[in-house]
């Protein structure tokens, strides 16, 4: 992608969430965009990320690459996203951010955990891998946050095949993260095609016409039959006590940072 697509792709995204072009940085992934967001953040060796035991590997694994250490926490039943009062009592003297994932496209009770980090002196990331479309409170997800990430891998919201970027709302994170996506190293030929070739194969699988496996039989199917019972074992969501909806480089980054995190990222590339 050019500079030229990737300046336009990046007004778009802030025309749609509401955020300063500026204030956004294009990564490989979504687990890059948070990687890069804890950098951003000085997370240091050791420093504590309160998480949903319910998430992706993905997440996880990004902390670990910045060398910080997960701490899981239980979710809400009614909205499947982290419970603000599991976090209060994970909260330890590393603490340095809490990770209020989107579930299902719905967010966390971010009023809860803002004013948790406001008294403990921590920063909210919002997890918006499956949140983009989606509001919280009449405000676009990954506006409400101090930081927010995004990916748009193939199974999300906006697919650009492989791809993830990262918000901040104030100018010296944001900084720092272009000076991050800045730092990354640009894909060669072999990942270039490949790219292309995961690309072209999801659209080939996604019009009807491969992978079929033959005429369905007249009346409902087993599938359908499973998909009713699932519907129903699914608790209802109280908006009425949630109210969210469903979606449709700091001159501190030294040279050999820049190169240690080019590294780290280009692992993550290829990593799960």
């Amino acid at each position: 992608m050019s500079g030229d697509a990737h300046d336009g792709f990046r007004s778009r995204i802030g025309e749609t969430i509401g955020v300063s072009p500026e204030h956004i940085a294009l990564f490989a992934k979504g687990r890059v965009a948070l990687y890069a967001v804890l950098r951003a953040l000085d997370i240091e060796p050791g420093d504590e990320v309160i998480l949903p035991a319910f998430t992706c590997v993905a997440v996880p694994n990004a902390i670990l690459y910045a060398r910080a250490r997960p701490v899981y926490v239980d979710i809400r039943p009614d909205t499947y996203t982290i419970d603000s009062t599991a976090v209060e009592e994970a909260i330890g003297a590393r603490t340095r951010v809490i990770l209020a994932q989107n579930t299902f496209g719905l967010s966390a009770d971010l009023a809860a955990l803002e004013s948790i980090a406001a008294r403990r002196g921590l920063t909210v990331v919002d997890d918006c891998t499956h949140g983009l479309g989606g509001r919280y409170r009449g405000l676009p997800n990954g506006s409400v946050a101090a930081a927010s990430f995004f990916s748009t891998q193939w199974s999300k919201p906006l697919s650009t095949g492989l791809g993830g970027f990262a918000i901040a709302r104030d100018a010296e994170t944001a900084a720092r993260l272009r000076h991050l996506e800045e730092a990354a190293p640009e894909s060669g030929p072999v990942r270039s095609l490949m790219l292309r070739a995961l690309v072209g194969a999801a659209e080939h699988a996604g019009n009807g016409r491969s992978f079929r496996a033959g005429r369905e039989p007249a009346g409902r199917s087993d599938h359908d039959r499973a998909r009713g019972r699932s519907r129903r074992a699914v608790p209802r969501l109280d908006h009425r006590s949630h109210p969210v909806t469903t979606p449709f480089a700091d001159s501190r980054v030294t040279r050999h940072d820049r190169r240690q995190s080019s590294s780290v990222m280009d692992r993550m590339w290829w990593h799960d």
